[in-house]
């Protein structure tokens, strides 16, 4: 691609890439007689394409110094902007869970939106962070938020509107990315490496770290 490729989303059979400074791009492959098609469309965002979730007929980006970008994505060749939001941070990261999007906004925390109505995103809410909010992930009532340099924040989103911290878990290293499951969260922290915790409401015990270098 054109641009540098930093997030990835999969959808029906179609990828999505937030390809930075290009934009979003679109890739279907379909297989025939012949060999394998590809169809390619691009929408160029005025930010810095840093991360994608897709639900959905739209595409969500996390558009950098942008905001979030929210994006038809059919027909996949002329794909057009269906809403924004110009967030006072730098958008890093998002994910997405039926109507609510959660966006790490570096320096302005964490964001929450209902996204029911994707031509006007609503801000539910903001969880502030001192440092930078760079990655998150949600998992049912629970969203897990890192912040850069400091560790992983642990919240209860079951009203979005008042997101409560369950707990805060400070990493070795420079935390820097997240994915979890119904048992475990684990977090990439650059010199820490992949640290893997127990994931609440489970009495909010955390297992010993398991570091890997």
């Amino acid at each position: 691609t054109p641009g540098d490729t930093v997030g990835v989303a999969l959808a029906d059979d179609a990828v999505y890439l937030a390809d930075s400074d290009n934009g979003l791009v679109g890739i279907t492959f379909t297989e025939t007689l012949t060999g394998t098609v590809v169809v390619s469309g691009t929408f160029d965002t005025t930010g810095t394409a840093l991360d994608v979730a897709v639900a959905g007929g739209y595409a969500y980006v996390a558009d950098g110094l942008n905001g979030l970008v929210i994006v038809n994505r059919s027909p996949l060749e002329t794909m057009t902007q269906a809403g924004w939001f110009d967030t006072p941070g730098k958008a890093y990261a998002l994910a997405v869970s039926g109507d609510l999007l959660y966006l790490a906004d570096g320096s302005s925390g964490l964001r929450i939106f209902n996204v029911g109505n994707p031509v006007v995103p609503l801000q539910l809410s903001v969880y502030d962070t001192v440092g930078e909010a760079v990655d998150v992930a949600v998992r049912g009532s629970m969203v897990y938020l890192v912040e850069k340099d400091a560790g992983v924040h642990m919240l209860d989103v079951s009203d979005p509107v008042r997101p409560r911290r369950v707990l805060f878990y400070p990493t070795i290293g420079s935390a820097r990315g997240v994915a979890a499951d119904a048992r475990y969260v684990l977090v990439g922290d650059e010199q820490g490496g992949l640290l893997v915790l127990s994931a609440p409401p489970s009495s909010y015990f955390l297992r010993l770290p398991l570091v890997m270098r």
